[in-house]
């Protein structure tokens, strides 16, 4: 019975040992996992960056600018002004 016993502690603690071996070799497969998908993260947050700064300049007024200026645009406008809008402005509502 004694024997019966200590062998059924061996056989727990072996079993216990296997299994914390297999937990660590399956945890340091889930750390490099998380440490590629930390790294594909901070590249996909470095081109967000870099696309909101170019977004930011093509909507610039600077950048309209330039482009008015590579079409030879004027910089001053000839507004046309109605002298008597007649119907289209009531004067008493």
């Amino acid at each position: 019975m004694k024997n019966l016993v200590k062998m059924s502690v061996w056989l727990a603690v072996v079993a216990l040992v296997t299994a914390n071996i297999i937990l660590f070799r399956y945890s340091i497969g889930l750390g490099k996992e998380i440490e590629t998908y930390e790294s594909k993260t901070k590249t996909i947050h470095e081109e967000n960056l870099r696309l909101e700064k170019q977004i930011s300049s093509l909507t610039s007024l600077e950048f309209a600018k330039e482009i008015a200026e590579e079409l030879n645009f004027s910089k001053v406008a000839n507004p046309t002004f109605l002298v008597g809008p007649g119907v289209a402005y009531n004067v008493n509502p």
